[in-house]
């Protein structure tokens, strides 16, 4: 009796150990927060003369898209809205992008960049109400600041 009291024991053993295998091997695993294709990364205004001022957007792209395009869909003091392609930057060290736009014109910007990777399109608008020149500090963790000496 007791033999047959082992064996049961044993095979029950195993069959817990099998068990908890399966478990800790299928159980799911957690992935990342989701990462935005496109994002505002930082935005520098600077005067000029007659009240004209030049925006340079700088914008952060989390892409593996072999054929990217970045755009900036702005306008300016209510004018009609315009569309004018960014150039590349630079990579920074997670493998982000970033490119980099500049207008000019007058105060006073509304804007929303596409990104177009691999013939997929992807917008970032600020949840849906637009960037403003207000809106000067993106996903950079720095925000550069000139000092002009008169």
């Amino acid at each position: 009796m007791y033999e047959v009291n082992k064996k049961v024991s044993d095979i029950a053993l195993t069959i817990c150990r099998l068990c908890g295998l399966t478990v800790t091997v299928s159980s799911p695993m957690v992935a990342k927060a989701d990462v935005k294709p496109v994002e505002l990364y930082y935005i520098d205004n600077q005067s000029g003369r007659y009240g004209m001022v030049s925006y340079t957007i700088y914008i952060k792209i989390n892409s593996n898209a072999r054929h990217k395009e970045v755009w900036l869909h702005y306008n300016q003091s209510g004018s009609d809205w315009t569309d004018k392609q960014a150039g590349y930057l630079g990579t920074l060290p997670d493998g982000s992008e970033i490119w980099k736009i500049t207008v000019e014109g007058p105060y006073g910007i509304s804007y929303t960049i596409k990104f177009i990777g691999d013939g997929q399109v992807y917008w970032a608008n600020n949840n849906g109400k637009n960037f403003t020149e207000e809106d000067v500090l993106g996903t950079a963790n720095i925000k550069a600041v000139r000092i002009t000496t008169l």
